[in-house]
């Protein structure tokens, strides 16, 4: 358990600062340029390189293409292989209980699964493409309307009669839970009235 809480937490914090990180550089950069940003991924992304290569020096230019495709590769490798993992353990405890997470995590499911996401993936490129703008709306959408689902998902299983009580998070933790819940539907409202209304 002490691993596994020293493991979330590198992660959370770690993810916590490159985030603050990246909307400061991000805010500093990109508004205050003057530049038309395309709508293009692939024009989108040039134009990035450029503008943090302009700033930074000509110098950070192989870094920041580096960090670019690094981080693109390293997410399209995370969501293809943890989603089908995901949906195997959860199918597997929804028939079994909790001793079927115990089972292979590389089945039948697992390959369905991930040829579903391939499928579903190139859809959503297909509709989107040429379009990077509307792709990103459609991400921070779905984010928005399943990101209080999954945090509310996540709180009732490290509450549930299932986790030893030793293991459960205090009261603190919960009610930082259910406020982070609140505002993060908050903003998902807040951002789809200020698209749609």
């Amino acid at each position: 358990m002490a691993t596994a809480r020293q493991d979330f937490l590198v992660g959370y914090v770690g993810t916590a600062v490159l985030a603050f990180a990246f909307v400061t550089l991000g805010a500093g950069v990109m508004f205050g340029s003057s530049e038309t940003f395309a709508a293009e991924g692939p024009v989108f992304s040039t134009q990035l390189v450029d503008l943090y290569s302009a700033t930074l020096g000509a110098w950070t230019r192989p870094i920041v293409l580096a960090a670019v495709v690094t981080t693109m590769l390293s997410t399209t490798l995370t969501v293809l292989d943890g989603g089908p993992r995901a949906i195997e353990r959860s199918l597997h405890v929804l028939r079994s209980g909790p001793d079927g997470a115990t089972g292979s995590s590389v089945g039948p499911i697992y390959w369905w699964s991930l040829a579903a996401l391939v499928v579903l993936t190139l859809v959503v490129m297909s509709l989107f493409i040429g379009n990077l703008t509307t792709m990103v709306d459609f991400a921070t959408i779905v984010s928005f309307l399943t990101g209080p689902l999954l945090g509310y998902l996540n709180l009732r299983a490290v509450t549930s009669h299932e986790m030893p009580v030793e293991h459960r998070p205090g009261r603190a933790m919960v009610v930082l839970s259910w406020v982070g819940i609140v505002l993060l539907g908050g903003t998902g409202l807040f951002y789809l009235q200020s698209l749609f209304g």
